[in-house]
């Protein structure tokens, strides 16, 4: 009997490289660091994640902010400035935005202008988280 009717698996084995004594294992935290979509699809979502964590703080601080008595806050977004005075309708007309800017952008995902307007957005949502910040330092 020769040595590959002992092991059931005799055929895998042979594609696959024995493992190297000197090489140490790669933690899951480097992979995960690693790691980066490959295509633009998981690119567009990944960004897509991103828009919605930031644009979800946005609404929260242009809630906060009118509370503020030493400033005076002016929201920047007409359609939002009107809506001020009722948080109901500010949380739907958000997250109806950012659901149609969702859907618009999933839709035409396979197009490259599509991921260059994604990665637009994301600058655009973090430059205004930015100024977030400095609105905020000041209290």
């Amino acid at each position: 009997m020769s040595e590959d009717n002992h092991r059931p698996d005799a055929e895998s084995s042979r594609n696959t490289p024995p493992p190297d004594p000197g090489k140490k294992p790669d933690s899951k935290l480097i992979n995960l660091l690693s790691w980066r979509p490959a295509n633009r699809t998981s690119r567009i979502l990944l960004l897509l994640v991103l828009i919605w964590i930031v644009g979800l703080a946005d609404l929260g601080l242009t809630l906060l902010a009118p509370q503020n008595p030493d400033t005076e806050f002016v929201e920047g977004n007409p359609i939002a400035a009107a809506m001020l005075h009722s948080p109901d309708k500010l949380i739907v007309f958000k997250i109806i935005a950012l659901t149609l800017a969702s859907a618009i952008f999933i839709v035409l995902r396979r197009h490259r202008l599509t991921e260059i307007a994604c990665w637009a957005m994301c600058i655009v949502h973090f430059a205004l988280a930015l100024l977030w910040r400095v609105y905020f330092y000041q209290w």
